[in-house]
């Protein structure tokens, strides 16, 4: 039976095997296949972030413009 510690040394290296052929891939130049997984892999992520980002954004300038209301309201009154 493998234990605790037996395990994380198979991680570590199998992490440091993938790392060591991403850097001799990127040295070759070919890297659009791993470019093309991480794409794949973070594209959720990134596109929910976006939106949750946007939506606080247009939160903010709704505030703004809120601010700015009575400012507005008073010049078109005079």
């Amino acid at each position: 039976m493998t234990g605790p510690r037996k395990k994380g040394k198979w991680i570590m290296l199998a992490g440091a095997t993938g790392f060591a052929l991403l850097i001799f891939v990127a040295r070759a130049g070919n890297t659009a296949p791993f470019e093309n997984i991480v794409l794949r892999a973070t594209t959720p992520v990134t596109a929910t972030a976006l939106h949750a980002w946007q939506s606080i954004a247009a939160l903010g300038l709704t505030a703004v413009d809120m601010k700015n209301v009575g400012t507005e309201v008073a010049v078109l009154r005079e």
